[in-house]
């Protein structure tokens, strides 16, 4: 790479059709906060968040392939420092040296800022000729319609981002990452004002052979079956989200460990009871309460995990409580 390309006031990336990271500036370096070394040889999609590795998968690669090139794509990268850094990029598909290269130019995305800048600038233009005198009545008319077009551009920019980063694609529930803030927060408000708190893991029993059997498509059919049935058999404060894979879990705010237990029996009920396309299925739960000896949504999930596991040792169909399993002191309640 010659000096005036790596030190360019823009980043720029080489990637094999692979999406191998081939070469990269000292400028896209320097915002991003890795080492060449670190990432030459690596997959690009390594240094995506989950929302925009999806964004690289499902449309940025097809369209390099149908187009070969891509133009201004919002797409964030993960940043050694933990922060995502949104950038525009535009890409290129080409043969270089004998080979398919796809080469990429990147800019950070002020867009948004200058969006904000141009709200404030035309809220405080309708704040001056609102004190004007009624001369003025047209141009303070102006100024709102400006100001309320702003304000739809960035709500609608804004709802675009938050879909993608927080919405499971296939079942339409909120994702992992949905699940564990929720977690989190509730485990802060409890920690302030103590309140009954607790989360269940739910794994499909034997889905392998849904999907070796009657397709991918059908297991997908499954899934957005399953999380419907479940969602429509949960309060509105209660958070229920696709873990990852054939995994859902949920976080039940003020919920003790009966009223845990009373929500998983009516789930397991509902899922054997309910009319599926081909397989009947079954589910396991693993249940987890907060108690004062839990100090993070890590221990929390922990527990529920391993209750999880001991429910598929158990023959599967059923709902364990981290409690029984002598992990943490059992809570005895009703059943």
């Amino acid at each position: 790479m010659d000096d005036d390309l790596n030190r360019a006031p823009c980043g720029y990336l080489s990637l094999d059709q692979a999406g191998v990271i081939w070469a990269i500036n000292a400028t896209l370096e320097a915002w991003l906060g890795y080492p060449a070394q670190e990432l030459l040889g690596q997959p690009v999609d390594s240094i995506l968040p989950v929302a925009s590795r999806m964004l690289y998968q499902s449309y940025f690669t097809p369209l390099l392939i149908s187009h070969g090139q891509v133009e201004e794509l919002f797409i964030r990268f993960q940043a050694a420092s933990g922060q995502e850094e949104p950038l525009l990029i535009n890409a290129i598909r080409r043969e270089k040296g004998g080979q398919v290269c796809i080469e990429c130019i990147l800019v950070p995305v002020r867009r948004r800022i200058q969006y904000e800048e141009e709200i404030l600038r035309a809220r405080k233009e309708a704040e001056r000729a609102a004190r004007m005198k009624m001369q003025a009545v047209e141009a303070l008319e102006e100024a709102h319609i400006a100001l309320e077009a702003k304000q739809a551009e960035l709500l609608e920019a804004n709802a675009r981002l938050e879909a993608l980063a927080s919405q499971d694609h296939l079942t339409g529930l909120k994702n992992r990452r949905v699940f564990i803030d929720y977690l989190a927060f509730h485990i802060a408000m409890v920690k302030r004002s103590p309140a009954p708190l607790s989360i269940i893991l739910i794994d499909i029993d034997k889905f392998k052979n849904i999907n070796d059997r009657y397709g991918h498509p059908v297991g997908d059919i499954y899934l957005q079956r399953l999380a419907q049935l479940m969602y429509d058999n949960l309060r509105e404060i209660d958070l229920l989200s696709r873990y990852g894979g054939e995994e859902f879990a949920i976080v039940l705010p003020d919920t003790d460990q009966s009223m845990a237990a009373l929500v998983a029996e009516r789930l397991r009920s509902a899922v054997l009871l309910a009319d599926w396309p081909q397989s009947p299925i079954t589910i396991s739960m693993g249940i987890a309460t907060y108690t004062s000896e839990i100090h993070s949504d890590v221990a929390l999930i922990f527990l529920a995990d391993r209750a999880l596991y001991a429910s598929k040792d158990n023959g599967r169909n059923c709902f364990t409580h981290a409690s029984e399993l002598g992990i943490l002191p059992a809570v005895k309640q009703p059943r």
